[in-house]
């Protein structure tokens, strides 16, 4: 930093005897002005005659709260003036700049001077950029310090109450479909994704009872469930509708029933004694298991096998008080579990899919949105497709089979094989707790 071409410096440590004090300078100032008349004396003279008496004397630098300044004619100029008695009338105003560069200075010197001007006006606009830095850089510290403290700050209390044990009411339900019992699975013939004999469709319907049955007991503990919907949607069997079924199967479609409907109830006999709740259980026909080479319409129940199974069922629990079959003769079926909320149930034929891009979730809303028309529901679900979807206006099913050559043929995705679970609250009259019910041990 300058001032008027004199440089000021701090330092550490400066010799005391090549420095004088502001205070004594100040002194020595006053007693030259003493008794001198201030209109006629000339001050750049005196600057003159005390700066030779300092040197002589050693005297280098002045000294004040630290800072060295050093002893030059201009810095003493400025002290002299500054500790003069020079009347401030406007007859006798002596301005600072004429006092302090003359006129009759030389030309170099009245350029050195401007130059020294110009070099401090310079540094100071880098001091005042820096600056400007500075309180930006401590605008930015300032933001992080405050954000700080209100991280830190004491958290004021929020406490969240524990509820009591089943606060509200849920049905649960359940969909079976799409076993295809009797048909086998080589793993060759699925790129070794999947495999299904007899054996393994037994493991897998005992884990679907199994894991049914754990699953209502874990949503028992948040909700209380008094009934679960069974449903039972076709496909139970594959029948021999195809040619390539027949080639398939490794029982007679008589045996296939048989063994079918005894796992059903075996089902819902391990379902009344690991849990409490009541079942009802809605029956759909699926589109193979029928003695018939095509799909009857208006007498679908008459040609299907799968129907035989549930009104047999029906009639072997018909004395138990939690069991309700309802095995209807009509394609749709409806089940009012809440007031306000209604659950259609088919086994999903009559839903036409071609195999479009957009999947099976635009024929479906289509169909429902034709359906609603007769008789409004809050919710279809439905098997066939073999492939697990939660539309939120729908559940289709997955299968217990897996993957299969068909799958494969169609251009279908792969998928674990699956069934469905899922709860409807009757607080919120919303579909809750949509999941999976995985089948396999690995």
């Amino acid at each position: 930093m300058h001032i008027f071409g004199t440089p000021i410096v701090r330092v550490r440590y400066m010799s005391k005897q090549k420095t004088i004090t502001v205070f004594d300078l100040s002194t020595i100032i006053d007693q030259a002005l003493s008794g001198v008349d201030s209109s006629t004396i000339n001050f750049r003279d005196l600057a003159l005659e005390i700066l030779n008496q300092l040197v002589k004397s050693g005297k280098t630098h002045a000294v004040y709260d630290g800072t060295y300044i050093p002893l030059t004619e201009a810095y003493l100029l400025k002290k002299i003036y500054k500790r003069s008695s020079i009347s401030k009338s406007n007859d006798q105003k002596i301005i600072w700049e004429d006092v302090l560069f003359p006129t009759e200075l030389a030309p170099t010197d009245l350029i050195n001077m401007d130059l020294n001007r110009a070099k401090f006006k310079y540094d100071n606009s880098i001091i005042n950029k820096k600056y400007g830095a500075l309180l930006e850089e401590y605008g930015k510290l300032k933001k992080i310090l405050e954000i700080k403290d209100d991280v830190y700050r004491p958290m004021q209390a929020f406490s969240i109450p524990v509820k009591g044990k089943q606060s509200d009411n849920s049905v649960a339900v359940v969909l079976a479909s799409d076993w295809h019992y009797e048909e086998e699975i080589t793993p060759e013939s699925v790129n070794h994704l999947n495999q299904y004999t007899l054996s393994i469709a037994d493991n897998r319907i005992k884990t679907f009872f199994s894991n049914t049955a754990k699953m209502l007991e874990k949503e028992q503990r948040d909700t209380k469930i008094n009934t679960m919907v069974l449903a039972l949607l076709g496909d139970f069997i594959t029948g021999n509708i195809h040619e390539d079924n027949v080639e398939s199967s490794q029982l007679g479609v008589g045996e296939a029933l048989w063994a079918v409907k005894t796992r059903i109830h075996a089902g819902i006999e391990f379902l009344l004694k690991n849990s409490n709740v009541d079942l009802i259980i809605p029956c759909h026909s699926g589109n193979h298991g029928r003695h018939t080479k095509k799909q009857r319409v208006a007498n679908e129940k008459n040609n299907s096998l799968e129907w035989l199974i549930y009104k047999s069922l029906s009639e072997v629990w018909s004395q138990n008080k939690r069991v309700k079959f309802m095995v209807g003769d009509a394609y749709h079926s409806f089940i009012d579990v809440f007031p306000g909320y209604t659950i259609r149930f088919h086994h999903g034929h009559n839903v036409r899919y071609g195999g479009g891009v957009g999947g099976i979730t635009i024929p479906i809303n289509k169909a429902i949105a034709q359906w609603n028309r007769n008789r409004a529901v809050q919710l279809d679900c439905m098997g066939h497709f073999h492939q697990y979807a939660d539309g939120g206006n729908f559940v289709v099913n997955s299968s217990l089979i897996g993957f299969s050559p068909y799958a494969v043929s169609i251009k279908g995705a792969y998928e674990r094989p699956s069934q469905s679970f899922f709860l409807i609250n009757g607080k919120y009259l919303e579909k809750t707790c949509s999941s999976k019910i995985f089948l396999e041990d690995k």
